[in-house]
């Protein structure tokens, strides 16, 4: 029954009798889109799985394996103090969190007693709402589950379907799109084999709405811009001389030795099209090139010409120019290399703190001297040789592959042989996962490294506010000039009706021509400003983002450690797309 209420106002002749209608403001069905178990790449997808409006996973990662959060005021990593609310905060932080219209918690009838006539209004409830997000390449279909949360009254008539979008086709058995009827609006109801295909390529990112019965907006799917950006990828072997003094034979034995290692890459990275697989994730597909004809790419390293090998300074100076440091051969030479003792990193981690950016470098200096001086692409170096580390435990850790977080200034990767099967030369993993460093993700979980780069994530805030202070200062003298050339054009066209003073009317249009270009060299000022600012933001967020850390191995991510590698995330997809366009293409 409604509830009836007038109002009257008898100094002014009002009354207005009002009939409202409450119904259960907790009645709703929200729908949630899953991925179907089944996943083994070719596209995108990231999403959160809720349970009494909590989020109880983030893709496969439960919050509470959320180990460390960013904390602005010490710029590091910190694990204490962490709780349940911050948690959800900094996941929902990583998706597009939207807010959802539910029409019809709160329906309000009014009737006007004097004219008779009724007026009915929907009030809106906004409720959180985290889209599944989906990458799909044009032509290529996912198949996902859509499972129900309902809150009130079941609904076991009700029916959720999808708003027709011309960018996809999507079916369930014989219907299409909003003919299909996922019944029964029951908490924790799940329904199975909906498939949704692309069919076309979108530069910008569209949404697949889900409805009720009632047509009432009850779910999203985030569809991100599906068109590709290509990544030339070469893989360069590094050789180790031979001793073979015959200079021919030494040089067979060299080739022979880069032609097996390229083989076993190309093994590892085509396999079953793995390595476009986990960055089609991305909207990246990436193109291995050719070997060169008639001579095969390929860098050879000579230990014995490392600069501690010698006897003098002046040998040393003179080989520095053509060959690696001697600690880089150190640890691409491991035949020359002791183990490290326990408790000790290995040899070159001792010698140098940044050793995965250097040696990368000095790969990619050595390759573009050799070879090809403007290669923009990726260059994965792969070697038969292997790297040792040992834990303070004792154990002994090899390392897959190394390379720099930095998107700006590395293009190479360095793969090594290793007796492990899930890592190293021959597994693709590795080389999705190295290739991700290089575009720019960093690891997931927290390590001795983690904080490292407090000191820089310090500077890059001063320089960011910097150039922030940069741009407002110059738009305002940009203003001032402005300004004043109105003024000048003003005093020119009183001076020419006045017919005086012709020296004046020059000086005055000098000032013009001066103050133009004062603003045209501000404009480039502030240019260059933005252009760093965003350098500083985005290296700011190469530093610091996600903005929290997950427990070790806990997540199928592709930049996680002891793991199955599935997955990207969505802000690491973006990421990866961003560094693509921007520095490989």
């Amino acid at each position: 029954m409604p509830n009836i209420f007038t109002l009257t106002a008898p100094s002014i002749g009002y009354k207005k009798s009002i009939s409202i209608t409450i119904l259960d403001e907790k009645n709703f069905t929200i729908a949630y889109v899953l991925p179907d178990g089944n996943f083994k790449g070719g596209y995108g997808i990231d999403w959160c799985e809720i349970k009494d409006a909590k989020i109880e996973k983030f893709q496969d990662v439960k919050p509470s394996e959320i180990s460390h959060i960013f904390d602005e005021t010490s710029n590091t990593f910190i694990s204490d103090g962490i709780t349940e609310d911050k948690r959800e905060e900094l996941i929902k932080a990583l998706y597009a969190t939207t807010k959802i219209n539910e029409k019809g918690f709160v329906k309000e009838t009014a009737v006007d007693a004097e004219s008779e006539t009724t007026e009915e209004k929907d009030k809106l409830e906004e409720v959180d709402y985290i889209p599944t997000w989906i990458n799909l390449p044009e032509g290529e279909t996912v198949k996902v589950e859509v499972k129900f949360l309902v809150k009130g009254e079941e609904r076991k008539n009700g029916y959720i379907t999808f708003k027709k979008n011309e960018n996809f086709e999507i079916t369930k058995g014989k219907d299409q799109d909003d003919n299909i009827r996922l019944e029964k609006l029951v908490n924790g109801k799940s329904h199975d084999k909906i498939y949704i295909k692309a069919l076309t390529t979108f530069s910008t990112p569209q949404d697949i709405i889900l409805v009720d019965d009632k047509g009432i907006e009850v779910g999203k799917i985030e569809m991100e811009a599906n068109n590709i950006v290509e990544l030339g990828v070469r893989i360069i072997p590094v050789v180790i001389a031979s001793t073979n003094e015959n200079a021919e034979k030494k040089k067979e034995a060299e080739l022979k030795n880069a032609v097996l290692l390229r083989e076993t890459a190309l093994k590892a990275t085509e396999r079953d099209n793995k390595l476009n697989k986990g960055f089609a994730q991305a909207g990246i597909k990436c193109v291995i090139e050719p070997a060169k004809e008639p001579k095969l790419e390929y860098i050879v390293i000579d230990p014995s010409k490392a600069r501690n090998k010698v006897d003098s300074a002046e040998e040393a100076d003179e080989l520095a120019g053509h060959y690696y440091e001697d600690r880089i051969i150190d640890i691409i030479a491991t035949n020359n290399q002791k183990k490290p003792a326990v408790g000790e990193v290995s040899k070159i981690y001792k010698d140098v703190g940044m050793f995965d950016k250097e040696i990368n470098s000095k790969l990619v200096e050595r390759y573009k001297e050799l070879f090809d001086a403007s290669y923009k692409g990726a260059i994965v170096f792969v070697t038969d040789q292997y790297h040792v580390e040992r834990t303070k435990e004792g154990l002994e850790e090899r390392l897959g592959g190394v390379s720099s977080s930095s998107p700006l200034e590395y293009q190479g990767v360095l793969i090594f042989t290793t007796d492990k099967s899930d890592i190293g030369i021959t597994h693709d993993g590795t080389y999705i996962h190295e290739l991700g460093h290089m575009l720019g993700l960093a690891h997931p979980f927290a390590d001795e490294d983690t904080n490292d780069n407090s000191g820089e994530i310090r500077k890059l805030k001063v320089a960011i506010q910097e150039y922030k202070d940069t741009i407002v200062l110059y738009k305002k003298k940009i203003e001032e000039k402005t300004t004043a050339i109105a003024l000048y054009e003003k005093q020119i066209g009183e001076e020419t009706e006045a017919k005086i003073d012709p020296d004046f009317l020059e000086t005055l249009q000098d000032n013009i021509a001066s103050a133009q270009d004062d603003i045209a060299f501000n404009e480039k000022i502030i240019t260059n400003a933005e252009k760093d600012l965003n350098e500083s933001l985005h290296e700011l967020n190469v530093y610091a983002s996600p903005f929290f850390k997950i427990t070790k191995g806990k997540t199928t991510n592709y930049m996680d450690y002891d793991n199955t590698k599935t997955y990207f995330f969505r802000f690491q997809s973006k990421m990866l797309k961003r560094e693509v366009s921007k520095y490989y293409a």
